[in-house]
């Protein structure tokens, strides 16, 4: 009984471990994005077909998707050089299959490169709208833990390449 109380607490200080080293990774790749939010005075873009990345996380199989429509993405800010981009009306974030939001699009990956993007999403954005392109919301993008709300959220795992 001793031996699998042991075995029970060695599993749950892994999946602590596992769990704290994921988030922070998690949050330091938001704090990135965040850390340098200004303006954009880039040219939209077309995606001539739509796109649905999707990955599964989580011991319990989480899957988290998105629903890129084909169309022309508007660039609404930038971040270290990297294009934020609105995808049109139809855009979805879902987890398990549930719309978590209809605002979002797509982020270059690095830097000038039109190649690989991430997809984003604002949270708990049940109706599609238009963001203003380089409106006064981007002042309020921070990066940190309390700034969470304002920003947009940058799914690293949800990645399509051009």
């Amino acid at each position: 009984m001793l031996h699998d109380f042991s075995k029970i607490l060695i599993f749950i200080a892994v999946l602590a471990l596992f769990g704290c080293t994921e988030l922070n990774d998690v949050m330091e790749l938001q704090n990135e994005y965040a850390s340098n939010f200004s303006n954009v005075y880039g040219s939209t873009i077309f995606l001539d077909k739509g796109y649905t990345p999707a990955v599964t996380r989580g011991i319990i199989s989480t899957e988290f998707s998105a629903l890129l429509p084909e169309g022309v993405y508007v660039p609404i800010a930038g971040s270290a050089r990297r294009n934020f981009y609105q995808a049109p009306c139809g855009f979805a974030y879902m987890k398990n299959g549930h719309i978590e939001s209809r605002v979002g699009g797509i982020v270059q990956v690095a830097e000038h490169d039109d190649s690989a993007y991430y997809v984003w999403y604002f949270p708990k954005q049940n109706k599609y709208y238009e963001i203003e392109p380089n409106g006064p919301w981007v002042s309020d993008v921070k990066s940190g833990l309390a700034h969470i709300k304002n920003r947009p959220w940058v799914e690293s795992g949800l990645k399509i390449y051009r």
